[in-house]
């Protein structure tokens, strides 16, 4: 038996009808995910803005949030949520154009974008109350 060759069998070979269906398929499950992404954004959206935050628009899979002066600074924020396993980004380092005050939130399912918002709340009122005059150190 000589060299390997490849050989081309029609039996394993997909049509162009075959083909052409997934791709179709992909592009309306894709499509699907995007419109539900934009949903779940808008909702997330929402609801970060009643923390007092400015929201950026965007079409991404995230949300880029500026923090008012009366919440900590994102560094404080993010180690916080951290240890509650709740990862956020903090974007001074990725750009002139952010500040110290400014994090990316992931726009994730509608169950994991309320655990997100709770765990928020949760952290805010914790530093606040730390930062009170006269709270326990």
């Amino acid at each position: 038996m000589g060299p390997r060759s490849l050989v081309y069998d029609e039996r394993f070979a997909p049509t162009y009808g075959a083909v052409a269906g997934r791709r179709a398929r992909s592009v309306s499950y894709y499509r699907q995910r995007w419109d539900e992404t934009h949903i779940l954004r808008a909702r997330l959206a929402a609801a970060l803005r009643t923390l007092g935050w400015e929201v950026l628009p965007g079409c991404a899979n995230f949300l880029l949030c500026h923090l008012p002066a009366s919440q900590p600074e994102a560094s404080v924020l993010v180690a916080e949520c951290r240890r509650r396993k709740l990862f956020l980004r903090d974007v001074a380092n990725m750009g002139e154009c952010f500040d110290a005050r400014t994090v990316r939130v992931a726009v994730k399912d509608a169950k994991t974008n309320t655990a997100i918002l709770n765990i928020l709340k949760v952290t805010l009122a914790e530093i606040a109350n730390a930062t009170k005059p006269g709270a326990a150190a």
